[in-house]
């Protein structure tokens, strides 16, 4: 009776455990893609230099940095404003406060004919898209702050000429068409975190107060259960030794 006590006191820390530590170790908010966009999130490009992941057929998306907390205003080319097309002639130069809680995405064009390539796609993200960076300026001033560590951007990658995008009226999918000879065009995509994320096991809406809340309690409710673990684990250990 006594082993089958400490046993069930075991596999309950154990479960709780893994229940409370389940959170993701990202936050990868590219819901679906369309056209001539493949989402490689899972296996990122190292390297969008220029001549370096050519395709005469596919946009390539994929997840930046999650979950930034912006070190300070951040200088954007268009805001999340649904409508477009947008383009260089339509660029809107604003910002993103400081301290604002963001997601990056990034969307990648280079072309491998010598001849005109058009190419045209979606991309649909669980976030609402609050910013658009299409110009060298900012995308390389952004680089740092929301670029992968992984990845190497290389220069220019800016829209030009006929490249244009749309946001759809629920602010949550962008469309893009890029065209372009030999070259390259690249699209950062601001959003804000979507909401429904698993942390300490149950499901809250993801904004800074809940980061903070996960931050505070990391150290004290969510050490609970691991203790538990820890109990029953002993506990089982000394009865069987008896």
């Amino acid at each position: 009776m006594e082993r089958k006590f400490t046993l069930m006191v075991f596999l309950i820390g154990a479960i709780l455990t893994t229940g409370f530590l389940s959170v993701p170790s990202s936050y990868a908010v590219i819901a679906s893609v369309g056209g001539a966009v493949v989402d490689v999130s899972g296996a990122p490009p190292s390297d969008i230099s220029v001549g370096v992941e050519e395709s005469d057929s596919d946009l390539l998306a994929f997840d930046e940095n999650q979950m930034v907390v912006l070190a300070g205003d951040l200088d954007i080319d268009k805001d999340g404003t649904p409508g477009g097309p947008f383009g260089v002639g339509a660029a809107s130069p604003t910002t993103i406060a400081g301290g604002t809680l963001v997601n990056s995405h990034y969307i990648h064009y280079d072309s491998v004919s010598d001849s005109l390539t058009n190419l045209s796609g979606s991309v649909t993200f669980q976030g609402t898209i609050i910013g658009v960076i299409f110009l060298n300026p900012n995308q390389l001033a952004s680089n740092a702050e929301l670029g992968l560590a992984g990845t190497s951007y290389g220069g220019a990658h800016q829209y030009e000429g006929n490249d244009m995008f749309t946001i759809s009226g629920d602010g949550k999918t962008i469309s893009v068409f890029n065209e372009a000879t030999n070259g390259i065009d690249g699209i950062r995509v601001i959003t804000e975190p979507f909401d429904n994320v698993p942390v300490g096991g149950t499901f809250i809406p993801i904004d800074q107060s809940a980061l903070l809340l996960a931050g505070v309690q990391s150290v004290s409710m969510w050490m609970i259960p691991v203790i538990l673990a820890g109990i029953g684990i002993g506990v089982f250990v000394i009865k069987r030794r008896n």
